[in-house]
């Protein structure tokens, strides 16, 4: 998998993040003089379990060099910033937040101060982000948002894993206020959890054996 350095300490261990597994440990056994903050990597991960939960720790590690370009942040310097782009996935008006996806960080948080007008779903933008690892299914908050509207290049290079796919079907789901928590069957890929994080009011979720796109 690919991934790229969020964490570099001048000594210890370094932390990797992916969009496919998340968070993982790079032990300070594997370090090398070319591993930087915002370096990507080609690398493998083993499950270790702790006292408290399991972890993944890096194993097996390739320099990818920069994919993205690594913006200067003066104030402190173990902050990550990237310039990249990415497609919008979700849009909450009401709240004045979205959601953005690129195919290697993985899922992106745009708060109310860098929303935009001309955001909407499958929109391509040009994006500066900082991670944050506040959460880790979306770990990065957008700094500055720049709208690039419907570009099928800028699709297929950064988020061709944004797609939609028919024949899903709601097994359970659980509802709150504000979400809801469910989980999806589909006759070729298995099964999915799915979250509603911003349901608009007056909304209500899809009912058990409901067809979902």
């Amino acid at each position: 998998q690919i991934g790229v350095i969020v964490v570099c300490p001048r000594e210890g261990d370094l932390t990797v993040y992916s969009a496919q597994s998340g968070i993982a440990r790079l032990p300070a056994s594997l370090r090398k003089s070319w591993m930087t903050l915002g370096t990507f990597v080609n690398y493998d991960v083993i499950r270790q379990d702790t006292d408290s939960r399991a972890v993944w720790v890096v194993r097996r590690v390739d320099n990818l060099g920069l994919l993205y370009e690594v913006i200067d942040y003066p104030m402190d310097s173990s902050k990550l910033l990237l310039s990249l782009y990415a497609v919008v996935n979700r849009v909450s008006l009401d709240a004045r937040n979205a959601w953005l996806w690129n195919d290697i960080i993985g899922r992106i948080f745009v708060p109310a101060q860098q929303f935009i007008h001309g955001l909407r779903a499958m929109t391509c933008v040009k994006i500066v982000v900082v991670w944050t690892g506040a959460f880790e299914d979306v770990p990065w908050s957008a700094t500055h948002v720049e709208v690039h509207g419907d570009d099928a290049e800028i699709r297929v290079q950064n988020a061709s894993l944004l797609r939609t796919d028919d024949n899903w079907t709601v097994s359970n789901y659980t509802p709150n206020q504000t979400s809801f928590h469910a989980f999806m069957k589909h006759p070729s890929y298995g099964c999915a959890f799915i979250a509603w994080t911003d349901i608009t009011e007056g909304d209500t979720p899809p009912r058990p054996d409901t067809k979902c796109r």
